[in-house]
């Protein structure tokens, strides 16, 4: 097939098959593969091939009943507009297009919205639309308010995620007003997305497209979201906050949708903290909202990956909290934070609290710490809170469960990586060193010691011990840049036998041979 595709005269037989095969399917596929040469095809094929192939395509995407092969069709004409619209042009594109948004059908409406969206992703087609700026921004308005069609909503979503770029890109009092007046009413149809990803099923459905365009359909507003926080002004993002931080954290908290696409919801508000941390530290509801969001995603773990080694995939849920409690961490003033981190410790460690939560409160603490060192030094305050976070992260390292032990250690790793020793080092030496040692004597047993087989989920249990080599390094390293390597010598011979011995087991990481 790939042989018989690739001259350019393959292009106008396959653009008849996706026109007037009897099979959905076959038009779908057809399409499908003429959109991927179409670019490449086009420029080969004779001048009258050209003229039939253009005619064909929109005289077909005018009739097309079915709604993949019609979406399929769109996204054919607006790959090839995007190359002719600037060079050569396509009367007839805008043409169509143009009467497409005002037709009485919700699948026409539909696909003038997706062409324009495929359109606007080319800053070369998208600058044909320029002098015509208000007509393009109450077209899209329009297509966001469609009354009838939801399909025809999402669809507009996309166009306007794409269009954002060249707005922002333009950077004038028009392009910013353009964009004032679409955002509030894309992110209600945003939000409509969410509820359906989340929801699932016949939530989806509802909105009369399938869970893949529904994705592309997230992807695209979120990523626009993350380009208006990143580089609108700071009074279009301060209107808009309350919005854009709500149908991300409705996205990132939606236990119902895939880790990848609540990834988008994690994104925009991690950015959110990055580039408008004034903004967020000011307000102090939506820091309370991030930090919980943060602190609960990092309890979410998966059992079926306690075996895995491999911890560092970016897209989990888990992973996705540490880089929001990270940025918090490092972009907001301790005070404002560390009010709301505090509460959440409380809430997180309570009695009756389970493995989740307490596993969440260690990796906050851990998560936090390059960004509070500065309230930890505080004379009169400092110590007792250090005191208190030491203790917590301590009484992790005896939890019953390996998540927690795995969290806590690594909390008191990135405490004797970011705090100076002066401050941890003499004063809590000697019990970090002693709980580090207790999680070694809890998950070395399951690594396979003593020349027995590892046990299952000794994935989890090698993590542990990872996490415990990263902060035996770390505090050694503190101390000895210090000269406070006395507080730590009495311990050595412990911890030398103690690494020793692990060192002979089967599965044990590699941080434990360096240590």
């Amino acid at each position: 097939l790939r042989k018989a595709l690739k001259p350019a005269a393959a292009a106008l037989p396959l653009a008849e098959r996706a026109a007037g095969s009897a099979a959905p399917e076959v038009r779908q596929l057809a399409a499908v593969l003429l959109r991927r040469r179409i670019v490449g095809h086009y420029g080969e094929m004779p001048v009258e091939a050209r003229a039939q192939l253009k005619a064909l395509l929109l005289a077909r995407l005018g009739v097309e009943p079915d709604a993949s092969p019609r979406r399929a069709l769109a996204a054919v004409a607006s790959a090839l507009g995007a190359v002719l619209l600037p060079t050569e042009g396509w009367p007839e594109l805008l043409q169509f297009v143009s009467s497409a948004t005002q037709a009485p059908t919700a699948e026409h409406r539909e696909v003038a919205m997706l062409v324009l969206a495929e359109l606007f992703e080319t800053p070369s087609a998208a600058a044909i639309f320029r002098p015509h700026l208000t007509a393009t921004v109450q077209v899209l308005l329009s297509g966001l308010a469609d009354p009838h069609a939801p399909q025809v909503r999402t669809a507009s979503l996309r166009a306007v995620g794409a269009f954002a770029t060249s707005l922002l890109d333009g950077g004038d009092e028009p392009s910013t007003s353009a964009l004032r007046t679409l955002l509030p009413a894309a992110l209600e149809v945003a939000r409509t997305c969410v509820a359906a990803a989340v929801g699932g099923g016949d939530a989806a459905r509802a909105l009369g497209v399938n869970d893949d365009e529904l994705h592309k359909t997230l992807g695209a507003a979120f990523e626009m979201l993350m380009e208006v926080v990143e580089s609108a002004p700071s009074a279009l993002v301060k209107a808009n906050i309350g919005a854009i931080a709500q149908v991300s954290l409705e996205l990132a908290h939606g236990a119902g949708a895939d880790a990848d696409v609540r990834a988008h919801g994690f994104h925009a508000l991690t950015a959110l903290a990055a580039y408008k941390c004034k903004l967020v530290a000011k307000n102090g509801e939506l820091l309370e909202h991030l930090v919980g969001l943060g602190a609960k995603a990092t309890g979410e773990w998966d059992e079926a990956d306690d075996d895995d080694d491999d911890e560092s995939d970016e897209s989990n849920v888990r992973s996705l909290g540490c880089a929001l409690l990270d940025t918090l961490g490092a972009a907001i003033s301790s005070a404002p934070l560390m009010g709301h981190v505090d509460t959440a410790l409380q809430r997180l460690t309570a009695e009756g609290a389970d493995a989740h939560t307490w596993c969440a409160a260690c990796t906050v603490l851990g998560m936090v710490a390059e960004g509070i060192v500065d309230l930890l030094a505080e004379k009169k305050t400092g110590a007792p809170r250090l005191a208190a976070y030491v203790q917590l992260l301590c009484r992790g390292c005896l939890h019953a469960d390996a998540h927690v032990r795995a969290a806590a250690a690594l909390g008191l790793g990135e405490f004797a990586r970011h705090i100076p020793s002066k401050l941890l080092v003499r004063p809590h030496a000697a019990s970090v060193i002693g709980h580090l040692a207790a999680v070694i004597d809890a998950s070395a047993p399951h690594v396979g010691l003593g020349g027995g087989a590892a046990a299952e989920g000794a994935g989890l249990h090698v993590r542990a011990l990872d996490k415990v080599c990263y902060a035996l390094d770390a505090l050694c390293e503190s101390a000895a840049g210090a000269d406070e390597t006395d507080a730590i010598v009495p311990h050595a011979p412990e911890l030398l036998s103690r690494l020793g011995t692990l060192c002979a087991a089967p599965r044990v990481p590699a941080a434990a041979r360096a240590a």
